[in-house]
């Protein structure tokens, strides 16, 4: 039995690059996951800048460069790399829900969780930045 990585062969990442949706530039969200993560962003034109503020990511801060997919008016699908691959997650404006598939410890879980404070509708804190 043998198994092949890197088959799919590298592409232009700016070909496949997607802008952030106009309405969430600017805006901060915060969410908790079932699993008791929880985080704090700011999307904008650069990246997503992310804090950790409980779990096992609590005192981390990041950005990454998400490519973005408005599935409909206010639920988007987000994924990006990751130092282990890839994160990917929905976020359901209209209903306060975050689902996500990330990998860790050589598995991938899916967990989902409620935003806590959702930048479309109210002010919501920034997370501090690295």
């Amino acid at each position: 039995f043998t198994v092949y990585y890197n088959v799919f062969p590298i592409v232009d990442q700016e070909e496949y690059s997607s802008a952030i949706p106009k309405e969430l530039v600017g805006k901060s969200f915060q969410w908790k996951y079932n699993i008791g993560w929880e985080f704090r962003v700011v999307m904008e034109e650069d990246g997503l800048h992310w804090e950790g503020l409980a779990g096992d990511f609590e005192g981390v801060k990041a950005t990454v460069q998400p490519q973005y997919t408005v599935i409909e008016e206010g639920i988007y699908f987000l994924t990006w790399k990751a130092p282990f691959g890839f994160d990917s997650l929905v976020l359901d404006m209209n209903n306060d829900k975050v689902y996500a598939h990330s990998k860790g410890n050589k598995k991938l879980i899916n967990i989902e969780g409620d935003l806590v404070c959702n930048g479309l509708n109210e002010t919501c804190e920034s997370p501090q930045r690295k």
